[in-house]
């Protein structure tokens, strides 16, 4: 039997949190802009980290 990593109060607690921060489908997108979500509905996931580089504690390659 596999065990979950967390019980229903941590899912909830997870849900919370992420909710919070506004990590959600429009959250994201709306973070990463047009040409960010264009780019990784695309499969190119560059595009999305140019839109948060400036919020990565290290720099993405350009």
């Amino acid at each position: 039997m596999i065990r979950p990593l967390l019980d229903d109060s941590g899912v909830k607690a997870l849900r919370e949190a992420l909710t919070s921060a506004d990590f959600t489908a429009a959250g994201i997108a709306e973070r990463l802009g047009p040409g960010g979500t264009g780019a990784v509905n695309a499969g190119d996931y560059r595009g999305a980290l140019r839109a948060t580089a400036d919020r990565d504690l290290q720099p993405v390659p350009g």
